[in-house]
Formats: structure tokens, C-alpha cells, sequence
């Protein structure tokens, strides 16, 4: 059947209708929704005709009234033949409850209310339920109770096919109805279970036969399975096949691995695993316990020689003494031992690599030994036992190396050396299990400890101590000089921030070294001031150096100095005029600023006045400097007319309206200065002049 439909929008074409007589859902039109007349026979009571309408899509509205087999359609007066009688669906039959999926061999229940599929339905009280399983076995009836209800039990015994699931048809017909209720139910294969397993014998020896016999169960009683099992010790697996409807299998096995020397007997793990023929699987694990065959044994016992026992395969610091004793379950005819040789066989011959056992005897060497001793019984059977014994009586061998010292250094690293970096390493056959070192006597750290416990530990010791340093490792020592510094050095002489006088301080340099010594003392500079030696001065001592190659930074004072207020000088001057000359004392005073050093005034005074003296009157002839250059000043001063005074050369002659200039030098420590005084005077009354020099050189500074 078509149908057609309106979207929102759009022309839809109407279909043809061509309906389907005995279903509830006849097509629809697009355009026309119409009640229909419908004629049907059915085999109970009632009208055989009905009106029934369509809902808004043309689907009829289920009612009471269409039960059996719709004969005839109309609706708008046109008859539609219908293509095929059919049952309507909704006469005389039941609802089902679907119980969902379920696994072979376990029950599950149908369940429903049987009605006669009105609106509202009527209960079809006491129907007669059929239901076919649809796994062929014989269908079940239900008689249902006054209000139509229901119910019916069915398990399944297999799910058919290879696969895991089965899907059944299940038909529900209540009242014989035309029409039966179909519904699907999956049906789960059911995994097989293994309950258990028996050994026989339970602990067997090497080489016995086990049968062993494993249980199982399972829901699906048609299935067939295949055991796998893996007995644990390495060899193949063994695959059984198992029919259907059986709980048990039985396989035997045999454990034929050698047991290894003082083994007394050896577990094994016996996985099983089945599966049935859809896949289902399971799987069991037991443990059984094989046993050696006990040969001939001797008791052996270990004693340090301090008396304790002593453990097998440990380190002792102690001789090791045997005693070998006769066991009391297979006691040997024979016993022999060994340390450290070839192990005996069957074909030694006492004496070849194994010594006879006579009394208890002793381990002493140190190292890891292997003691072997074989007890033979009288059928031949020999039973080899190795012990490790492991001696160690000596102390660990440490040693304390020391990083290369360079030349040139008087035997002390240096600052770039330092922390001197010392490896440590310590050595023992039984490992090491504690590494301590001290310096200079207190415990130390040690960094980058690597194996301890194994038989080599290394580690690192950092030193940053100066001096003479002595590290002790378990009496390994080293003792080694370190100088991490350099000189100490100082600005003598004046102090930072201080206030000095020129001419009253005298800075300098001290350079001392604790350690290694000095190379090479700090020289002094001095730098700032106004050029006149005043004002702000920094004294600076740099380039000291110790005997290890440790430099020290550069040290600095600042401090102010400040000028005398007046400076004198005396001196003798050499006067000539002509070939006359006279050595008269002169006396210099300089007026001095403190701050600007600057001279700010000069007297020049004659020693006497006698033939040769000079006498100059500054009071009213002295000038300011007219010019000045490093350290020296230039002043011009004018000596007195004839009538008031002047420069008396002698006692014959005089000056009369003569000039003089006066130059002063003024070194850097102004312990002299230069004098020098130059003119003409005329001599007499005529107009004759006589050149006149005055100088004196090195004119010392009076204190």
C-alpha cells in the first residue's frame, strides 16, 4: 500500500489507494480523510458492519467493532474490493510480556492477559492459551483464570547452531484466534563450569604416573566440549574431546623433571580449560605437589668460630667449622667433601678432588666458597649438597685520592681549586655497607655515594677549609694545604673618611697572607684632589698576589686633606751686583688657603739689615698672582724709592726708583721652594744702573 503525505508548504499528490482488507491500517489520502464502512464476518456474535473512522493521519481508530474478516470497504459510497481476506488482528487473542533474553537449560515464563482486543478490552476469562516454543518440542497450554490472565514455563535444552546465541519464534494463540501473537526470545549459550579436579596420587614422586580427574557441569546438556590441559612443567598440553551429557574426564600425566639439588620437592600449576561446542568457556587451576626421590643425606652443620651459627650463603668475619653427621632416613655408607674443587661424580675415587670425611674440619680463606659434599648409599645412589660459605676477615681497602696539584703554587690549592673535590673509594669482598670520613677530625658529608652494598663504593668530599686539612676514611688519610684566599690587604697610613693636614700623613700599603705566603705585595696610587694636593684624596693598593695564585680585589681609603694656613722657608741667597756677592739669610712666609691650597700673601725678611741683606716691603708693594701653572705661582713685587727704602745691596749702594720681580716655585711636597730676584738700581746719583740678581735655590721649609 502507499500513502502520501502534507508537508507544510508543499502540494503533495494522492496516492493510489489500494487498501489491505483486515488490517487496522488501510492507507490514507492527502487531501480527503474520510469514515469508512466496513463489512467482515467473524465466527462470534455481533453486528457484522461497522463505521470506523481514520485518525488524522488515515489510519483507522481500532474498535470493538471490526472482529473477523473484512469483506467489503467503502467509504464515500465507492466499494474497494479488498485484495485479501485476512483475520483483523485484534479478535480473540492475548497480550504477551516478553521475559528477554534467557540461557539453555534454565526455565523462563510467558506471561499475558487474553481479551477480546476491544476498546477498552473485554477479558476472555478461562481461555485457552496456546504456546509454541518454536524449538519443536510439543506445544504448551495455558488455561487462563476469570480475568484473562495467564502464564507458561519453558526451558530450553540448547541453543542450535555454533554460536553463542539462538533466536525462537514463539507463537500465543488464546482462543484458537485467527491471528496469533508472535514473539522473539534470544537464547544464551550457557557456559560450561569446572567444579574441580583430584590428583591420584595426591603428592607424587618424579616420574610417577598422576591421573587426574576434572569435574565440570553444564546447562546446556547437548553440548559437546573439548578439554585443554596444561600440566604446569613445560611440555605439551593435553586436548581431550568430551561428549554431551558428561560430568567428568579423566587424563594421566607424568612429572619427569629433575628436581635440582636440595630440592625436596617442587610445585606445579595444572590449568584446565573447556570449552563447549558454542564457545562457552571456563578454567580451573590446581597445585600439586611432586616430590624428589630421597637419596642418601648427611646432616651438615655450620658454626663461626665465635660458636654462633652461621647462615648459609651470608657474610661472617669468622672461620667457618663443618661437622657432618649420618641422616637417620636414608643414612650413607660413604661421605666426602670438598671446598672449591671439581664436585665429586660417580667415578671419583677418594681423594681425587674430594677428601674422605673423617672428623669436622674448617673454612678460613676469605672469599666466596662453595662446599660440596656427596653421600653414597649402598645401592650406588649419591646425593650431592653445595653450601655457599662466604669469609671475609679483612677490613674494607680505602682510598682517599687527591685531584692533581699544579706547579707553582708552593704546594696549596688555590681559590679556583676550592672546595678541593676528594674522591673516596672503598673496596671489600663481602660489599660495603657504611663509607665515613672525617676532616680535620669532625665528621664530614660525603656526596654522590654510589653501590653501597655491592663490593665498590665511590664517593665525592668536598673541602672548603683552609689550611693545613687532614681527611680520615677508615684510617686512609690525606693531609694537602689549601689557600682560598687571597692577600689581605690594606691602605695604611690614613683612614677612610678621614681629615688630614698636607705634609702630616703618608699613606701606604700592607699586604699579609696567612697561608701560602705573599708573592707579590699591592702597590699604592692615589687619585682626585685639586692638583694642589688638597680636597678629596683616594689612596688605592692593588695587585697583590699569594703564593698559591690568589689575587686580592683592590683596596681603597678616601679621605679629605686640607693645606697649612702659612708656609715658611728660609735660605741663604747669592746677591750679585757685578762682581760682588753677597750671601745675605733670607726668610720666606707663604700665606696659604686651607681649602684651595692657594698662597694668599708672601713676606720676604732679611736676617739683618748689614751690607748684601735684602729688604722688601710687601705691606704696601705685594700684588695678587698674575698667573699661575702647576705648582707654581708668579707674584710681582716692588721694592721701595731712595727716599723710603728699598733694596740696600751694600752699604754703598742703594736703589733708587728700582724694580724687582720675585718668583716662587712651589714643588709637590713644598719641602722648598725656588727664589728668584732680578733688577737694575742706579748706582749713586748718576744715571749708571747695575743689574742686580738675587736667587736662592732649595729654600727648606721650616718646620
Amino acid at each position: 500500500m502507499s500513502r502520501g503525505q502534507n508537508i507544510e508548504g508543499q502540494s503533495t499528490e494522492v496516492p493510489t489507494f489500494n487498501p489491505q482488507c483486515g488490517s487496522t491500517t488501510l492507507g490514507y489520502t492527502t487531501n480527503t480523510i474520510a469514515p469508512y464502512t466496513i463489512e467482515f464476518t467473524h465466527p462470534g456474535p455481533g453486528e457484522s458492519s461497522a463505521t470506523v473512522n481514520t485518525d488524522a493521519n488515515g489510519f483507522l481508530i481500532p474498535s470493538q467493532a471490526i472482529q473477523g474478516v473484512v469483506t467489503t470497504l467503502t467509504t464515500d459510497g465507492q466499494e474497494v474490493e479488498c485484495q485479501e481476506n485476512q483475520l483483523a488482528p485484534n479478535y480473540g487473542n492475548t497480550t504477551v510480556i516478553n521475559p528477554g533474553n534467557t540461557f539453555e537449560g534454565l526455565p523462563i515464563t510467558l506471561s499475558g492477559f487474553a481479551n477480546d482486543g476491544a476498546v477498552p478490552p473485554v477479558a476472555l476469562g478461562n481461555a485457552s492459551v496456546v504456546i509454541d516454543w518454536g524449538d519443536g518440542t510439543t506445544p504448551s497450554t495455558a488455561n487462563a483464570d476469570a480475568n484473562g490472565l495467564w502464564s507458561a514455563t519453558h526451558a530450553y535444552a540448547d541453543d542450535p547452531g555454533a554460536g553463542p546465541t539462538a533466536l525462537y519464534s514463539v507463537s500465543v494463540n488464546a482462543n484458537a484466534a485467527a491471528e496469533a501473537r508472535l514473539i522473539e526470545i534470544v537464547v544464551e549459550n550457557a557456559a560450561p563450569d569446572l567444579t574441580g579436579a583430584t590428583f591420584v596420587p595426591e603428592s607424587p614422586f618424579v616420574g610417577d604416573p598422576v591421573e587426574t580427574t576434572f569435574f565440570f557441569t553444564d546447562l546446556g546438556v547437548f553440548d559437546s566440549k573439548q578439554l585443554v590441559v596444561d600440566w604446569g612443567d613445560g611440555t605439551p598440553v593435553s586436548t581431550l574431546p568430551v561428549a554431551a551429557g558428561l560430568s567428568l574426564a579423566a587424563l594421566n600425566h607424568s612429572y619427569t623433571a629433575a628436581l635440582t639439588i636440595g630440592e625436596k620437592s617442587r610445585d606445579y600449576t595444572v590449568t584446565a580449560t573447556l570449552t563447549d561446542k558454542d564457545g562457552g568457556v571456563d578454567t580451573f587451576e590446581k597445585d600439586i605437589t611432586v616430590q624428589a626421590v630421597l637419596p642418601p643425606e648427611s646432616q651438615i652443620t655450620l658454626k663461626n668460630s665465635n660458636g654462633s651459627t652461621y647462615a648459609p650463603g651470608t657474610w661472617t668475619k669468622f672461620d667457618v667449622d663443618v661437622t657432618i653427621a649420618t641422616g637417620s632416613v636414608h643414612p650413607p655408607t660413604s661421605t666426602s667433601y670438598g671446598v672449591d674443587n671439581i664436585p665429586c661424580g660417580s667415578s671419583w675415587p677418594l681423594g681425587d678432588f674430594c677428601t674422605n670425611y673423617l672428623a669436622p674440619f674448617s673454612i678460613t680463606a676469605d672469599g666466596a666458597h662453595t662446599l660440596t659434599v656427596y653421600s653414597r648409599d649402598a645401592r650406588g645412589t649419591e646425593y650431592p649438597i653445595f653450601i655457599p660459605v662466604k669469609i671475609d676477615k679483612t677490613a674494607p681497602v680505602v682510598i682517599v685520592q687527591l685531584p692533581a696539584l699544579p706547579n707553582n703554587q708552593a704546594g696549596y690549592f688555590n681559590q679556583g681549586q676550592a672546595p678541593v673535590q676528594v674522591a673516596v673509594s672503598a673496596n671489600d669482598i663481602s660489599g660495603v655497607d657504611q663509607l665515613s670520613c672525617t676532616v680535620n677530625g669532625n665528621a664530614a658529608v660525603l656526596q654522590g655515594v654510589s653501590g653501597l652494598g655491592s663490593t665498590s663504593v665511590t664517593a665525592t668530599l668536598p673541602v672548603a677549609l683552609q689550611g693545613t686539612v687532614t681527611v680520615d676514611c677508615s684510617a686512609a688519610t690525606k693531609t694537602f694545604n689549601v689557600d682560598s684566599a687571597g692577600p689581605v690587604v690594606a691602605v695604611t697610613g690614613v683612614t677612610n673618611g678621614g681629615s688630614y693636614a698636607q705634609g702630616s700623613f703618608t699613606p701606604g700599603c700592607s699586604t699579609t697572607d696567612a697561608h701560602s705566603g705573599v708573592l707579590t705585595n699591592a702597590t699604592l696610587t692615589t687619585t682626585g684632589g685639586n692638583g694642589s694636593g688638597a680636597g678629596s684624596i683616594t689612596a688605592t693598593c692593588s695587585g697583590a698576589k699569594d703564593k698559591a695564585g690568589n689575587t686580592s680585589p683592590a683596596v681603597s681609603a678616601t679621605f679629605q686633606v686640607t693645606c697649612a694656613t702659612s708656609l715658611t722657608y728660609r735660605g741663604v741667597v747669592n746677591v750679585k751686583q757685578g762682581t760682588i756677592v753677597f750671601k745675605p739669610t733670607v726668610t720666606v712666609t707663604l700665606a696659604i688657603s686651607p681649602v684651595t691650597c692657594a698662597v694668599t700673601g708672601a713676606t720676604i725678611t732679611p736676617a739683618s739689615n748689614v751690607p748684601g741683606a735684602i729688604q722688601v716691603a710687601t705691606a704696601t708693594n705685594w700684588k695678587p698672582p698674575v698667573s699661575s701653572v702647576a705648582n707654581q705661582w708668579l707674584f710681582t713685587m716692588k721694592t721701595q724709592n731712595a727716599t723710603t727704602g728699598g733694596v740696600y745691596i751694600n752699604s754703598a749702594y742703594r736703589a733708587l726708583d728700582g724694580t724687582s720681580s720675585l718668583t716662587v716655585k712651589f714643588l709637590n711636597d713644598r719641602a722648598q721652594i725656588y727664589l728668584k730676584l732680578t733688577g737694575q738700581a742706579p748706582i749713586g746719583v748718576g744715571t749708571t744702573k747695575v743689574s742686580i740678581e738675587a736667587e736662592a735655590s732649595s729654600m727648606s721649609r721650616l718646620p
